[in-house]
């Protein structure tokens, strides 16, 4: 069964191509116009969404080094986060929560 969707949906009259706004549900007939019958307006509006991935090749000098000091080079996000929070660092003052680290993953 498809999801009920109340919204506003915009169509395009086949007789004179205006666009036409409506807030209706996504089960209901489209309106006419013109007296003519309408149909869904499928152009592209926006941006697409997209996807910050976890991947990272950065080399850290200063901070989340190794136990000796020298850089260490972190190859994703989530190692990156985890090691700033087993340190006690914190992000635009965010609490670390330390508990909720799964530190087998390590």
């Amino acid at each position: 069964m498809a999801r009920m969707t109340f919204k506003e949906w915009r169509f395009e009259c086949s007789e004179c191509g205006k666009t036409v706004k409506k807030m209706q549900w996504n089960y209901q007939d489209p309106p006419e116009h013109c007296g003519k019958p309408t149909h869904l307006e499928h152009s592209h509006r926006g941006n697409a969404p997209t996807v910050i991935g976890d991947e990272i090749d950065v080399l850290v000098e200063h901070g989340p080094c190794n136990e000796d000091g020298t850089p260490r080079r972190y190859r994703s996000r989530s190692e990156l986060n985890r090691e700033a929070t087993r340190m006690g660092w914190t992000r635009d003052g965010e609490t670390p929560h330390p508990e909720r680290i799964d530190w087998t993953r390590r």
